[in-house]
């Protein structure tokens, strides 16, 4: 009989938090119906067209544009990309051989 009273007071609990989740749902929705419908009185008014917007077209730049490292720090960076092959060049044959 316990039980029965339990799982009575648990599911009138459960039914009763649903019935509060529902009624937030539909307040938020109602919001939102009444924020699009004054968004559609507002766009349907002829006395706010908007400015027309001007599109400025892309400008491609050619390889001459890019920006340029100077000799010397082109050299240095080449001389680490070296570096670092021959030592993962190394890495790799330690590891085959292991």
């Amino acid at each position: 009989m316990i039980y029965l009273l339990l799982l009575a007071a648990i599911a009138g609990v459960a039914i009763a938090r649903l019935w509060i989740m529902q009624r937030r749902e539909r307040s938020h929705l109602e919001t939102v119906d009444g924020f699009q419908k004054s968004l559609e009185r507002l766009s349907s008014s002829p006395g706010l067209s908007g400015r027309p917007r001007s599109v400025q077209p892309r400008v491609r730049r050619g390889p001459s544009h890019r920006p340029t490292l100077d000799p010397e720090r082109r050299a240095a960076a080449k001389r680490r990309l070296e570096a670092r092959r021959r030592s993962m060049k190394v890495r790799q044959q330690q590891r085959r051989a292991v």
